[in-house]
């Protein structure tokens, strides 16, 4: 009896294993079959290529190193993986079905882990143009930067960054009894900084119900709540150091300069507010927006409003590095029309001009001293490289500094041992 139950087991324990690696393989077939279908819809806007596809039957699919190249670009977008997961098998395989009706399962998240974007391409200069030149990060970075329309983009080509990269994540929920859809979305720029966008949809006045068809074109989705978080990470020190040597000050100067413009734009008032501002600017940390609507405005209408309504439509409050502070959040939304530093030059005192461009220039090691405050980049004897901004130097060492969360790492390298050294500064004419 106990050999006739053990051979049952193994071979019902064999049958699950036939089963689980033919449930799989049919996943990947399904998953392969879909995204060569996605490919061929979109080849008459873009080229997809992918070197790998895999599945799970937890309701995942995986796609590794996709490259999406839209027509007339040269370079397109790099997604070292891209994760699709839904609640199980079930919606994973009505997905693409439940979609193209303009429908949704209970859960899905996309996330694009390892996204490289090249900063001198044509696809890079459309997203950003569309986004106004603030792909990510706040309205008023550039503000007192010597004229500089995009900071984002100067700051990139100031540092030689050729690619921006990242991780993408998109996570949605609908919740049928309330017609609720809640939104995350997460964009984490390594070394730079990290922005989460958390919103909700009420779908329809009414309960959807269980089981039916969203039939999201019939619907019109009202903003219910919006909440922002911003986190520095290493961004402000990169824009800070940039725009200082624009303007040929140091770095307290330009901060000045800045946080008056801050303060000018959004009508900051008392001193509290903008020595925390300040503090955000120089040091990094977080920066929080939430917004409540006041009116059931439809989103699709949301960008036709004029700035006058569209930030009397929003009540919010705001806090920096968990504080709160007297932020008008609705300023951001529609601050004025100019470019980010053109409207603070005249407030500086400042004629516009066009400065010389910023570039890492190589100078001799031992005159290191004379560029304290700078950011430098060293390479030495041994083949290794050091990057921050120079906060003492002599005839034995230099010493480089960059700020972390909490706190800024120092290090020390002796002079003797640099092989190549450069500072950031203007290019001399």
């Amino acid at each position: 009896m106990l050999r006739f139950l053990g051979r049952f087991l193994i071979a019902l324990l064999l049958v699950a294993a036939v089963t689980f690696a033919g449930v799989r393989g049919w996943l990947w077939y399904e998953a392969q079959r879909g995204m060569e279908q996605l490919a061929a819809l979109a080849e008459p806007w873009a080229a997809l290529e992918w070197e790998g596809v895999d599945t799970s039957v937890d309701g995942r699919v995986e796609v590794s190193g996709l490259t999406v190249t839209p027509r007339g670009v040269n370079d397109g977008l790099y997604v070292e993986q891209l994760t699709l997961r839904a609640d199980g098998v079930r919606d994973l395989h009505t997905l693409s079905r439940r979609l193209s009706t303009g429908d949704l399962p209970a859960a899905l998240t996309l996330s694009a882990r390892g996204a490289s974007l090249n900063v001198g391409d044509a696809l890079y200069r459309r997203l950003n143009a569309r986004a106004g030149g603030r792909l990510w990060g706040t309205p008023v970075d550039g503000l007192a930067c010597a004229g500089v329309e995009d900071i984002r983009t100067t700051v990139f080509r100031t540092l030689d960054e050729r690619y921006l990269e990242g991780d993408v994540e998109l996570r949605l929920r609908l919740h049928r009894p309330s017609a609720r859809l809640a939104m995350l979305l997460d964009v984490s720029l390594p070394e730079y900084g990290a922005s989460t966008v958390d919103a909700g949809l009420q779908l329809s006045p009414q309960p959807l119900a269980e089981g039916g068809e969203l039939a999201l074109g019939d619907l019109t989705p009202v903003l219910s709540g919006l909440r922002v978080r911003y986190t520095d990470l290493g961004f402000n020190e990169a824009r800070n150091y940039t725009c200082a040597a624009r303007r040929d000050s140091d770095v307290d100067a330009f901060l000045d300069a800045h946080v008056a413009a801050v303060a000018a734009r959004l009508g900051l008032e008392g001193g509290e507010a903008q020595a925390r501002y300040r503090e955000f600017a120089h040091h990094g940390g977080d920066l929080q927006l939430d917004l409540t609507p006041q009116a059931a405005v439809p989103v699709a209408d949301l960008p036709a409003l004029p700035p006058p309504e569209l930030t009397a439509l929003f009540r919010g409050r705001a806090s920096l590095n968990g504080r709160d502070v007297d932020l008008p959040v609705t300023a951001w939304l529609a601050p004025p029309p100019g470019d980010d530093g053109g409207a603070t030059a005249a407030a500086d005192g400042e004629t516009a001009r066009t400065p010389a461009p910023l570039r890492f220039q190589s100078v001799p090691a031992e005159t290191l001293a004379e560029h304290v405050g700078r950011r430098a980049r060293l390479s030495t004897y041994r083949g290794t490289r050091h990057e921050g901004v120079i906060s003492a130097a002599d005839d034995d060492d230099v010493t480089l500094e960059n700020p972390l969360r909490g706190g800024v790492m120092r290090f020390t390298v002796e002079l003797g041992e640099v092989r190549a050294a450069e500072v950031l500064r203007r290019r001399e004419p």
